[in-house]
């Protein structure tokens, strides 16, 4: 398994969700690389641009304001590939919440968590920074990402982790999602932010294994590296192209 074999299980989770929500999924990748029906091919590259004008395009189908939360509920855990055994072996869903920060861009290149702790000690931020591109970010990508987050550190930790607040774009409906997502949701400007009571991330995952959890580490870890290495192949080949284009 290589980052474009878990960036094609993502997006081919999210398909089906698309699906299952009653959207057109040739539509939504209509002019698209890479896609074969509906189904991203294995192990082809999914650049940014394509991945957000795939989410505005869901939008602009969709009527549902919670879409992001809709589908961010629907996808299978499975789909994150490595990071899935790394989260339910680490030994706290505050630890698993660090490494979903630092190898989220083995499932998408669309952002990072940011984790800082709160003027508040008792309190911990974890806000969701969107990557720079010259495509518009989709809030309701970003609100699926959130979601699934949100619904995995319940699942690993036995619904033990507590969040104080969910803070949400001024244009994503704050009563509504908290319905949805049964926790206390705040409008504000800037990014969508989750503010975890920080004990309840400290509690042990029952049943983890060790063993497998440094072993997925590792793994990642090295994918990090091989996709790292790639990106800077990459641009040190355009920067000859440039360097010699007349």
């Amino acid at each position: 398994m290589n980052h474009l074999h878990i960036t094609g299980l993502w997006i081919n989770s999210l398909m089906q969700a698309f699906a299952q929500h009653g959207l057109d999924t040739h539509t939504l990748v209509k002019g698209l690389e890479g896609f074969s029906g509906n189904q991203l091919q294995q192990d082809h590259p999914l650049n940014l641009t394509a991945a957000r004008t795939l989410w505005h395009r869901a939008q602009q189908l969709s009527r549902d304001p919670l879409l992001g939360v809709h589908i961010g509920c629907s996808q299978n855990f499975r789909s994150t590939g490595v990071l899935m055994p790394i989260c339910w072996h680490s030994p706290s869903a505050g630890v698993a919440l660090k490494h979903i920060s630092s190898f989220q861009q083995l499932i998408s290149e669309n952002g990072q968590f940011r984790i800082t702790h709160s003027s508040d000690a008792h309190l911990l931020e974890c806000e969701y920074i969107p990557s720079a591109s010259v495509t518009p970010v989709n809030q309701h990508q970003i609100f699926s990402v959130v979601t699934g987050t949100l619904l995995l550190l319940r699942e690993i930790s036995g619904g033990r982790v507590a969040v104080k607040t969910l803070y949400v774009p001024k244009d994503i409906d704050a009563e509504l999602t908290a319905e949805a997502l049964n926790c206390r949701v705040q409008n504000q400007n800037g990014n969508f932010t989750l503010v975890f009571v920080a004990e309840s991330l400290a509690n042990p995952i029952a049943g983890r294994d060790e063993h497998l959890y440094h072993l997925n580490l590792a793994y990642a870890e090295g994918m990090m590296r091989a996709k790292r290495e790639g990106k800077t192949l990459i641009d040190s080949v355009k920067q000859i192209i440039d360097t010699v284009s007349p």
